[in-house]
């Protein structure tokens, strides 16, 4: 859960556009939060986790495409 708040957080905060060393943070953050589902969901597979799982990842993975889209654009 935890990490649903982390995550969550991390996608409420950062406003796009960004500079180049901010969304490398943002990359590297989301890649460190991913990977913690990843293992939390082979540690306690359930369908409600890794449904969960697939929803966080696709909103952090949606939000990081359209932050360096909007910083291309920049």
């Amino acid at each position: 859960m935890l990490l649903l708040f982390r995550a969550m957080k991390l996608v409420k905060a950062v406003e796009p556009p960004m500079d180049s060393n901010m969304l490398k943070m943002l990359e590297n953050d989301v890649a460190e939060i991913l990977e913690k589902i990843r293992n939390l969901s082979a540690k306690y597979p359930s369908d409600s986790l890794e449904q969960s799982a697939i929803s966080i990842q696709l909103e952090l993975e949606s939000f990081v495409y359209t932050a360096k889209k909007q910083a291309i654009l920049r």
